[in-house]
């Protein structure tokens, strides 16, 4: 009797129509022998999707196989409709071994995330770490920032602390908070951490840098602004921040001020080196550059 590959024992397994998500081939339990592991959606099951996590390891020349997580599985009974937005096999615990590290999309809810960590413990996959917070418009990543080979976890979500500012929500862009969770004492430890994504950063930078400025919050604004760059031929003389405080009520908060009276202003476009807001009189484009200090304001054109 021919032997069947591990391709073709996945293959018995998987249903044909299966969205797949993730594979990875890692020694997990330490036993010298690769598994797999799969992630997938069953959308024929219903409207929602089953996720299922199949786990394929080898024993000399025979393959074993068990559901790490189903529908019958209670222990992730919360994730059973839920997909993987984004997945790694890494060393998250510094023991040599990687961790199977998820961000979760729920169902419903695509812009949130909940992340989820399965360690294999005697052989066995269990959940290390999970948590009750949903996280909104959430990203998770890895990092090693110390090439070590043991890494980080990084959970990006949306704050609304400023929409009295600038609008969000919805199909509009949001300000990012960054936490990077450390493996501590048998838990992840949460750090405060700078958001990756240079667009994102970028947009951090432009919203804080309009709501000090709105809220007269001179001391913040000149924090964030690249001097004496922004403040033009004005700055040759003096850049501190009385002289930027003054160079600021004279030529932007009074427009600025009178737009966000009416109304939020609003989003156009993103990138990393401009964001631009419409307001209800006015066009803003925040220009930004990225270096040492980080993401500094070079000049905010008002049309």
């Amino acid at each position: 009797m021919k032997k069947l590959s591990m391709s073709e024992y996945a293959h018995h397994l998987v249903p044909e129509k299966a969205d797949i998500n993730f594979i990875f081939k890692e020694d997990f339990d330490n036993d010298g022998e690769l598994e797999a592991v799969i992630g997938y959606n069953n959308w024929d099951e219903c409207m929602f999707g089953n996720f299922y996590i199949l786990l394929i390891s080898q024993h000399q020349d025979a393959f074993e196989h068990q559901w790490v997580l189903t529908p019958e599985n209670k222990i992730y009974e919360s994730y059973l409709h839920s997909f993987p937005k984004t997945a790694y096999a890494v060393d998250t615990t510094g023991d040599g071994l990687p961790e199977l590290v998820l961000g979760l999309g729920l169902p419903g809810t695509a812009y949130n995330m909940s992340p989820l960590v399965i360690q294999w413990h005697k052989g066995l996959p269990r959940p290390i770490w999970k948590t009750s917070e949903t996280f909104i418009e959430g990203k998770l990543h890895v990092v090693d920032d110390n090439n070590d080979g043991v890494y980080d976890i990084v959970i990006e979500k949306a704050i609304f602390d400023y929409t009295d500012i600038v609008s969000a929500g919805g199909t509009l862009p949001s300000v990012q908070q960054s936490t990077l969770y450390k493996w501590n004492e048998g838990t992840y430890t949460p750090n405060v951490y700078s958001v990756l994504a240079p667009k994102d950063r970028a947009f951090n930078t432009a919203v804080f840098f309009l709501s000090a400025i709105y809220k007269e919050d001179y001391k913040t604004a000149h924090q964030l602004v690249l001097l004496p760059t922004f403040m033009k031929l004005d700055g040759l003389d003096e850049f501190n921040i009385d002289a930027f405080s003054s160079y600021v009520r004279s030529n932007i908060r009074p427009t600025l001020a009178k737009d966000i009276e009416k109304a939020a202003i609003m989003p156009r476009y993103t990138h990393s080196t401009f964001c631009e807001f419409e307001g209800t009189n006015y066009i803003y484009i925040v220009s930004l550059t990225h270096g040492p200090g980080g993401v500094k304001v070079s000049s905010l054109k008002i049309k």
